[in-house]
Formats: C-alpha cells, structure tokens, sequence
C-alpha cells in the first residue's frame, strides 16, 4: 500500500502568474503539493515575493498546473485560500532544475522538500520523499517432516508444529518521479508515464523470523517404537525398531527475506477516495529448518538425529488494486489485494544419523544422505487493510494487517516406513499472515 498518488496528484494547483522568468539567471522548475482538507486545497495558491515585497510573475506548466518556472534565487512565499492570506510569507530558496514545495492549506505552512535525487537512467531523476518502517508479528502454516514410527500401526511418532510463530519487519522508501525541465522534450516514457498517472516507485524490503518453537513426546517401554533409514544399509537392514520405548524431540527455524518495487499509479480520485494501481515486480527467499532426535529409552547409545533443509527462490511479477479513505481529521483507511504469477526454485538436503550400540557394523554408525529440487510456476495472493492518522506534520504512524497465500511451496515428505519413498521435496499451497505497526515519514 501507498500514498504517493494521493499526495502527488491529489488536487490541480493554481498558480499566480503567467510571464517568463529573466534569462539572465537559471531556471528553477517548482512543483506544489498540498495538504489540509479538500475543500481548502482545491481553494488555495501561493504568490511569490522579491526582496522588495514585490510580487514575482512565473510561468505555468501548459499540462500540469501545479508546477511553474522562475529564475533560481530566493523568494517570499504567501499561501491564499479563497482569496485570503493563510499564515505568513515563508522565505524559501529555489535552485536551478527541479524544486518541490509542500503547502499546508490549513496553516499556510511552506516548506521545501528534500533535494536528495537518484538517476535511474531511462527511468529518469527520481528524489526519495518518505520512508516507512514497520514491525510486528505473524504466522506461517507449515506442513513439517516428521521422526520415528510407531511400528503397530506405521504411523510417525512426532511432527513439527503446523503453525509456526514469526516476528516480522519491512522498510519501504517512497521515490518520485522528476519532471524533465523547462523546455527539454519528453522522452516516450514521460509521455507513457504522464497517460498512466506514474508517480515515482516504491522499493519495500523485509522478513520474518521465528522463534525456534519445540515439540516432544514420549513413548513409555513396552511401546513398539523406532526410526526407518532413508536408505537401507548396505546390509539390508531398513531401520532399528524395539520395544523399549522412545523420546523424541523436534525443532522447526523459519526465516524468509523479501524484495518488492511498485511502481504505483492513480486510478481514480473523488475526494474522500483514492484508487490506485499497484504494478509490483519482487523476489522472496525462504527457509525452513528441521531438526529432529530420538533416542531408545531403554537401551544407551541408540539413537536417530536428523537435521533437514527445505528453500525456495521466488521470482514474481504481479498487479494490485489499494482503495484509500481520508477522514475529516486526516486520519485514513485502505484496503488492497493482488494476484502475481511466481517462478520458483524449490531445493531440500537432508541428513540422518544413526547410532546403534547394539547393533553389528555398518549399523552401529550409520549416516545417510538425500537431497531434492523442482522448478515450475505458481501463483500466489495477497490481501491487506490499514488504518492510520497523522502525529506530525510530516509523519503518520498505522496499524496494517496482511494475508498471503502461495499455490506451492517447498515441503520435506518424510520417509515414515521402509516401503516409503526417500525424503524428498512436495509442493503444497501454504499461507501466512501478519499485522504490524508502521511509522511514515515524509521529506
């Protein structure tokens, strides 16, 4: 979710003045965004000054009328709404090229916007103008590998968790678009950009982490419990198994990393809603980890510890819809989904190690090996809802709830008994979900 479009473009700007600034001096190319409630903005301008109080003409962009030209200096600002003066004259300074000034309708408040740009070549100049960090928690359902049998019924002794617990944080940095100055033609993404209400992108970065949540059990002597070998040993033996009971323990570690760049752009605007396009290009990385033991509770050194891998690589290309709400207060709220298209990787490594002090070579120490991998294509959905208010001029703090969902994702199916395939990778769908509480900071 994002504000560029409505911060951008949420009113046309009128500005006072029409003749062309002294060649003598560079130009500043000026663009004015607003702030305060609707019916202000669409109600407000501002007026230059020289250092003699007097008023200074600019020229007015043809197609966009919050953005004028004058020569670079320094200039008295007044803000009008309505014909009346809000607040008093501001002294700011324009530089040659491209300037930004944020007006507040309410206060008449004028302030300059960071000059901070970045060329992305055929993308154009692009100046960073809000940052947003965010923290939190969540949950992933997972559907983890198991250990040990229950050799009556042929049935796992102990799983992981099917839901794992995670803390989870983003970064986001908001960048906008650059106009091209005063007289120098538009390049044919310009031209694309403008039909398409492009603003600028947004880059989000984050992850998620658990807790390394734990389960055990125990199976008392008496019960018929062991573990089957991935492979058969060399001697034909296909696992250990007695009646001596078992403990077992098992550990599930979930970490993912996450890159995204939206290139928002205005769908509709009808005050007090604000539709906008969410084209978004991004990469996750996922990890889970497994760790699992059991030991014979009955007899010393037999024992069964393994520790498994499932990964995945996803490339996504996708689209996303985001309504937003602003109250009379400024307070807001929005909501959004999206569907993309995934290419993935998926890739296991396992290994299992067996120790039986009972048992002749080469079972009284035998360790063993698998791996897996599949490519292929999915899909996967996201939903999300927020509501936030402002606690500063430049700043908002929100709360923002979101859901994914992933047509497939990597899993490990275990080898419970000896007629079982070797571990190996499966793709079930899988969901997760999180809420977290963000702050925005605007340049």
């Amino acid at each position: 979710m994002t504000r560029i479009a409505q911060d951008m473009v949420r009113v046309c700007v009128l500005v006072t003045g029409v003749s062309f600034a002294s060649a003598a001096l560079a130009v500043a190319t000026v663009d004015v965004t607003y702030t305060g409630p609707q019916a202000k903005i669409s109600e407000t301008t501002v007026k230059l000054f020289d250092d003699n109080g007097k008023p200074v003409p600019v020229k007015t962009a043809e197609d966009n009328r919050n953005r004028f030209t004058v020569a670079e200096g320094s200039y008295g600002v007044e803000v009008y709404v309505a014909g009346k003066q809000v607040g008093r004259r501001t002294t700011v300074t324009l530089g040659p090229g491209n300037n930004r000034l944020q007006v507040d309708s309410e206060t008449g408040t004028v302030q300059p916007v960071s000059p901070l740009a970045m060329d992305l070549g055929p993308l154009g100049v692009v100046k960073p103008v809000a940052v947003t960090v965010s923290g939190g928690a969540g949950t992933v359902k997972d559907k983890p590998p198991t250990t040990g049998v229950f050799v009556d019924t042929d049935t796992p002794l102990l799983a992981g968790p099917s839901r794992i617990t995670t803390y989870n944080v983003d970064a986001n940095i908001e960048l906008l678009k650059e106009e091209a100055p005063e007289g120098q033609p538009a390049t044919a993404w310009d031209k694309f950009r403008q039909t398409m209400r492009f603003f600028g992108c947004r880059w989000n970065i984050g992850g998620s982490w658990n807790a390394d949540p734990s389960t055990s059990t125990q199976a008392p002597p008496g019960t018929h419990t062991g573990w089957t070998y991935w492979i058969a040993a060399p001697n034909g033996s296909t696992g250990v198994a007695s009646t001596g009971g078992a403990n077992a323990q098992f550990e599930s570690k979930f970490s993912e990393v996450h890159v995204n760049w939206f290139v928002p752009h205005q769908l509709k605007e009808e005050a007090p809603w604000t539709l906008v396009g969410l084209p978004v290009l991004g990469y996750q990385y996922m990890q889970f980890k497994y760790n699992a033991s059991i030991v014979n509770a009955s007899i010393s050194g037999v024992s069964s510890t393994t520790d498994q891998q499932a990964k995945a690589n996803n490339f996504s290309a996708g689209y996303g819809v985001a309504a937003l709400y602003t109250f009379p207060n400024h307070a807001w709220a929005g909501a959004g989904a999206g569907l993309k298209a995934i290419i993935y990787h998926f890739w296991y490594n396992g290994t299992q190690d067996n120790l039986c002090s009972a048992c002749a070579p080469p079972t009284d120490h035998y360790t063993v090996a698998t791996n897996d991998g599949k490519n292929g294509v999915t899909w996967g959905a996201t939903a999300n809802a927020l509501i936030g208010f402002p606690i500063a001029q430049n700043a908002e703090i929100f709360l923002v709830g979101t859901y994914n969902y992933y047509g497939k994702t990597p899993a490990i199916t275990s080898k419970v008994s000896p007629t079982d395939e070797a571990p190996h990778i499966s793709t079930p769908s899988r969901e997760a979900a999180n809420g977290q509480l963000a702050v925005r900071v605007k340049f």
